[in-house]
């Protein structure tokens, strides 16, 4: 690999249009996958993509449900006898 040129044409065939060797399609290959994650990683170093993660976390804490209040002991002893009567504990609620 060239550091001088690391995205430069790699050509397969030669002269005759003959692929000399299957490494040099192997090489190929590696060379066009480096280019294409050179692409993504220009892309995820950009200010919107880094900005996600934080965007995300804002919007978890603008939607999140607010939590139930504990029921107290008395309530929760109440609910108790009323089942126990044979009552339903949510009726009276």
């Amino acid at each position: 690999m060239s550091k001088t040129f690391p995205n430069e044409e790699w050509d397969l065939a030669d002269a005759t249009g003959k692929i000399g060797t299957w490494e040099r399609v192997g090489i190929a290959v590696l060379m066009d996958i480096r280019r294409e994650l050179q692409r993504i990683n220009a892309a995820l170093y950009c200010y919107n993509a880094l900005a996600i993660p934080r965007l995300l976390r804002e919007i978890a804490g603008n939607t999140r449900r607010p939590k139930k209040p504990k029921a107290t002991r008395a309530e929760h002893e109440e609910a108790v006898a009323r089942v126990l009567r044979g009552k339903n504990a949510l009726e009276d609620k």
